[in-house]
């Protein structure tokens, strides 16, 4: 008898995504787990494998096709010549009923101990779009985000202009001189192309969220002032030390914990009718992608120390910029934080996340001249610390009391070494 192979639900806000490829042919015999197809959600792209076992008699959505959840996708049967056309008519009348009733997104998954499983493939072989097309090795890829470097913007001298390691090496030790945004001096500039570039599934996915904070929440900003110096001698302490390498931002991630837990109710998200204070302080950071932005969450973050979760942080990075992070890896955070203090940046809001009561904006570290105790005017480092606060569930005060507490953390950074 045939069998319906419907479009999974990969996560539990996934409504549609885009089937990326086909890893077997219409005739092909497939068993329980055999890989069947990619699917791209909003931000990732997941290897989904069979839940029956048959031949692949049709494929009824091609390749780069996109399709609501419970959309009819192929069928299999139990020989390889048997007749499906009533089967796939009803099929296919039964997906569009179900679509048009708009009825929750259902995994076909028969069981709980069988869910679909992330690919094992290459990095390479799973990226789509623009990361596909870019090619670096994932040793380069690594060394790019530790040191900030988008991978886009170094050349590569590898094999088919292939991103090798000692290419980030070369960019970081003499990056090329540029005018105005990545454009080499003197250099001549192609003739501007007008052209309509489709929405991706994740670019389809961050318009909507978007559109739908700013239009849904009522959103206000408290900035202040931090003294970097602290924080950035702490940063050379440790790096004198073995091993202990941490950023501006493992940094910034650790004294948002220790604010939260001291602030329970920033550490909140906003429901209609109640606000729900979480008791696990997850905190997401915001990750630029080729193409769109992803936030990896830190769990848990308020209870590791400093080095777990500059160690945890790199290692999420990592995995985003490869495509390979599970759902759970970016799904229900309780607040975020967004930093382009390493892109130049003195100061900005970002958009909150929703159902997030607030996020963080970091810019970077400029010098100022102010006065110290004794009156003598001196240059200082100085960053401002932006926070966005859904005013449904934050007020004025306890934004400011938030960010003065994240203020002292960051001026005293010996408190987040305990």
């Amino acid at each position: 008898m045939p069998t319906s192979v419907l479009m999974p639900s990969l996560s539990p806000t996934m409504e549609e995504g885009v089937l990326a490829k086909w890893l077997v042919k219409e005739g092909d015999f497939v068993k329980q787990g055999t890989l069947l197809c990619s699917v791209e959600t909003d931000k990732t792209t997941v290897d989904y494998e069979s839940m029956d076992e048959g031949f692949l008699r049709k494929i009824v959505l091609p390749e780069k096709t996109q399709a609501k959840v419970n959309q009819l996708i192929a069928v299999l049967t139990e020989t390889k010549d048997e007749d499906i056309g009533e089967f796939l008519q009803k099929a296919q009348e039964k997906s569009q009923k179900l679509l048009t009733a708009k009825i929750a997104p259902v995994a076909p998954v028969p069981s709980a101990l069988a869910p679909p499983i992330l690919s094992t493939r290459s990095p390479e072989d799973r990226r789509s779009g623009e990361e596909r097309r870019l090619k670096a090795s994932p040793l380069a890829r690594k060394v790019a985000v530790e040191a900030g470097i988008p991978i886009g913007a170094v050349q590569g001298s590898g094999p088919s202009g292939r991103v090798i390691r000692r290419d980030v090496e070369a960019f970081k030790t003499n990056p090329p001189a540029t005018e105005g945004p990545g454009v080499a001096f003197g250099a001549q500039l192609p003739p501007a192309v007008t052209q309509d570039i489709p929405l991706s599934m994740m670019r389809r996915t961050i318009a909507r969220r978007l559109l739908e904070s700013t239009q849904s929440i009522p959103v206000f900003a408290v900035t202040l002032k931090v003294d970097a110096e602290p924080l950035n001698e702490l940063r050379s302490q440790l790096k004198r030390g073995p091993g202990y390498k941490v950023s501006v931002n493992d940094i910034i991630v650790k004294a948002s914990a220790f604010a939260l837990r001291r602030h329970p109710a920033v550490n909140s998200s906003f429901h209609g009718e109640f606000i729900r204070q979480h008791g696990n302080v997850d905190v997401g950071v915001a990750v630029s992608l080729d193409g769109g932005l992803i936030t990896p969450i830190v769990k848990h973050a308020d209870q590791k120390s400093l080095w777990n979760i500059s160690e945890e942080v790199k290692a999420l990075v990592a995995k985003a910029r490869a495509g390979k992070l599970a759902p759970d890896e970016y799904q229900g955070g309780t607040f975020t934080v967004s930093n382009l203090g390493m892109y130049g940046v003195d100061e900005f809001t970002a958009i909150i996340n929703p159902p997030q009561a607030a996020i963080l904006s970091v810019g970077g570290a400029q010098p100022e001249i102010a006065l110290d105790a004794q009156g003598i005017p001196r240059q200082k480092s100085v960053m401002k610390i932006t926070l966005n606060a859904d005013h449904r569930a934050i007020d004025g005060a306890l934004a400011a009391q938030f960010l003065s507490t994240l203020k002292s953390a960051l001026e005293n950074p010996a408190w987040l070494l305990f």
